[in-house]
């Protein structure tokens, strides 16, 4: 088992119980164990998500689309322009992900550069694309694929359904039946009409109406018939305001206008209850035939970590929170040293949030200057001639080499150990 592998090679894999092995990570793994020779170098580059990508994304209960280009700039501070702030970090940000038997939204951990890459682009018969590395997984009706291997009409990719749809056996909400033309009722809305000579009619929510007749112990025949009629016998009547309270169905299910399953709820309370992001619509994958792949030249490339549910929706298409760490720590365990080299600094993060015993090391300008404030060791002056009274006390850089170099995990991005 991999968890025995992992345990054996003294990993201490920190999201597995989590977050289960990726498809084709447990024979990678088993190959790299039982090989008769010795695996020197293992090239493992990450599957990734073309600029233009768009994610359905949800962040302070406000659900929109943007690129996964702006998302990563955005979710890093490293969007530019005159205004331009960096989203704060306190607050979750959630895109849409399959839990196995629903989509809907998880909590997106970190969204990552990988660089400029080769790129394949994939259409579905219904007219979706999506433009991704050859080697990133998508979902389809026979389990996990490489994009490269996707068999054009044979294989049927598992979409998003964003509109609402029947799931685990309930209605979710479309449209409320309404009851119109009731001009007695004191909350009801005004709905611009040239059929009535006030130029208007007022309307309310069925389940409201049902509500109301209720807690006035009236049937509801009797309750349209006092809110349509020329009499004061209305002012009797008790009513909800909406501005106060709301009428939540229990159950979710907006068709089922039954008393029992009808409650008043705290406007504030209920627009909490409904803004919550679990709570938004959830979707059923849909398939669609594959039409064609085939590459299309380069680009610049992102993912998301979900560790969730370690998948996410992109283009309307679910695609793996591609990742190959497991095999690469595995695979280096092999030796009592070795360094992992990754391509961007967020990688490392991720890789060092997964594997803590590993240690991380950045370029200068990634270590605030414990000598002066606001610069950072990039920007110190020391020389050979005259060098900096921090430099073997205090320095934060000095510091993180030392750790790195007295390390036998060490996980370092192309840039630095090039240059």
């Amino acid at each position: 088992m991999p968890q025995d592998l992992i345990e054996n090679s003294k990993l201490s894999y920190s999201n597995f119980a989590q977050s289960p092995f990726r498809p084709g990570q447990r024979e990678a793994i088993d190959f790299i164990y039982n090989s008769p020779k010795k695996i020197v170098v293992v090239v493992a580059p990450t599957g990734c998500l073309a600029a233009d990508t768009v994610i359905r994304y949800n962040r302070a209960r406000l659900g929109r689309k943007m690129t996964i280009e702006n998302l990563y700039l955005n979710t890093n501070g490293l969007r530019k322009g005159r205004g331009s702030r960096g989203w704060k970090r306190d607050i979750p940000t959630y895109v849409r992900s399959y839990n196995g038997k629903t989509i809907q939204l998880h909590k997106a951990t970190d969204f990552i550069q990988s660089g400029l890459r080769p790129v394949w682009l994939l259409e579905l018969e219904d007219g979706k694309t999506l433009k991704a590395t050859p080697d990133h997984m998508i979902l389809t009706q026979a389990g996990w694929k490489q994009l490269q291997h996707l068999v054009p009409l044979v294989d049927y990719v598992l979409c998003d359904s964003p509109r609402a749809k029947v799931t685990t056996g309930k209605l979710f909400k479309k449209n409320d039946l309404n009851l119109a033309w009731i001009p007695n009722h004191p909350f009801a809305r005004k709905i611009k009409s040239n059929k009535s000579k006030h130029g208007f009619y007022k309307s309310i929510e069925m389940h409201r109406a049902i509500y109301e007749a209720h807690i006035n112990k009236i049937t509801l025949e009797e309750y349209i018939n006092i809110l349509r009629e020329r009499s004061q016998r209305w002012k009797s009547l008790r009513f909800i305001n909406p501005k106060k309270y709301h009428i939540h169905h229990i159950d979710g299910n907006h068709n089922n206008n039954s008393v029992d399953n009808l409650e008043a709820l705290g406007a504030r309370k209920h627009k909490r209850l409904h803004a919550h992001p679990l709570n938004f619509g959830q979707g059923i994958p849909v398939p669609v035939r594959v039409r064609s792949i085939y590459p299309c030249g380069v680009a610049n490339t992102y993912d998301i970590t979900t560790p969730d549910h370690q998948n996410f929706i992109a283009n309307d298409m679910v695609v793996h929170n591609s990742g190959k760490s497991v095999l690469g720590m595995v695979a280096g365990n092999l030796y009592p040293r070795f360094c992992y080299l990754v391509s961007s600094k967020q990688l490392q993060n991720q890789i060092a949030l997964d594997f803590p015993e590993s240690t991380l090391m950045k370029g200068r300008s990634n270590y605030l200057c414990s000598r002066f404030a606001n610069i950072t060791c990039a920007d110190c002056s020391h020389s050979d001639s005259s060098q900096c009274s921090f430099k073997h006390n205090g320095c934060q850089y000095e510091r993180a080499k030392h750790r790195c170099l007295k390390s036998n995990r060490q996980i370092l991005n192309y840039h630095y150990f090039i240059t």
